[in-house]
């Protein structure tokens, strides 16, 4: 079997029509921003960032002004494509990818984007990119969720006698209100923080088109360490069931329900504290090097 055949077999015709909507999407973003466009004549040199006139040519015959495109092997990217769109063959496959590599390694070297994360960001070839609302869909269960249990607390504040005033099914509810709210409310509220947080940063990775499915992983893991965070806090700062006053801050007093929400909302910060505590405290009982 010759060289050629072999690579005829390895070759899957769907990678191929993946990474070429990686390539157009990829070219379209820089065509926007000012890189040379894929409807432009195979090989055109697009303009720098600060643009040039629209009445300057470019070409062999014009050298020096030509302008470079807006990243590296643009231009041979655009031919790539071309030959792709024209003849869907093993060498144009590897032309396309040596292309696309290039230019895509550069851009999300700079600014974090790539055919894949455009792609992403639009929700995909397929429509599947529903992680990217599942924070703010968390969010707002969990805030309702607080919501009604800040209003059976406030219901349970009024019972004076719950043996006389409540009935069976009622009385199970204020007790389990009594005991779960102290500790439920503050866990809600940092999930809620790490929810608000996590719904900043995929906007902003949408906002600059590079969204990353495979990167966004871990959001229910975030959420969790938020509520844990939120529950901790209110423990630490005010006691068992937050039963003491709020705890002033300069001019501002934190209740138990901001505190919560601030550590959720700064979970990263406050787990590498925890790690760099962790990490102080294993160095002081681990055994040195000179004792081993």
């Amino acid at each position: 079997m010759t060289v050629n055949q072999e690579e005829q077999l390895d070759w899957d015709p769907s990678e191929m029509a993946r990474l070429l909507a990686e390539a157009d999407a990829l070219n379209e973003y820089l065509a926007r921003h000012g890189g040379a466009s894929v409807q432009g004549e195979p090989g055109e040199v697009g303009e720098k960032k600060g643009g040039t006139s629209p009445d300057q040519p470019s070409g062999k015959n014009h050298s020096h002004q030509n302008q470079p495109p807006l990243y590296p092997g643009h231009s041979e990217l655009i031919d790539a494509i071309a030959a792709a769109r024209v003849q869907g063959s093993v060498e144009n496959w590897k032309k396309l990818s040596k292309a696309y590599a290039r230019v895509a390694s550069a851009a999300y070297r700079e600014h974090g984007v790539s055919g894949k994360s455009i792609l992403d960001t639009l929700g995909g070839q397929e429509g599947r990119c529903k992680k990217k609302y599942l924070p703010i869909a968390c969010g707002i269960i969990f805030f309702v969720i607080a919501l009604a249990m800040e209003w059976l607390k406030a219901w349970a504040g009024e019972v004076s006698d719950p043996a006389n005033e409540l009935g069976a099914f009622t009385s199970i509810l204020y007790d389990a209100t009594r005991s779960l709210a102290p500790f439920v409310v503050p866990a809600l509220w940092g999930a809620i923080g790490a929810c608000t947080f996590l719904a900043k940063r995929i906007s902003d990775k949408l906002f600059e088109m590079s969204y990353e499915l495979n990167r966004m992983q871990g959001i229910a893991a975030r959420i969790f360490i938020g509520a844990i965070f939120g529950l901790m806090t209110d423990i630490l700062v005010f006691g068992t069931g937050g039963a003491v006053d709020p705890v002033a801050v300069g001019e501002m007093e934190m209740g138990t329900i901001i505190t919560a929400f601030i550590a959720g909302l700064f979970v990263k910060p406050i787990y590498q504290g925890f790690e760099v505590l962790s990490e102080g405290i294993a160095k002081r009982f681990s055994p040195s090097k000179d004792q081993g």
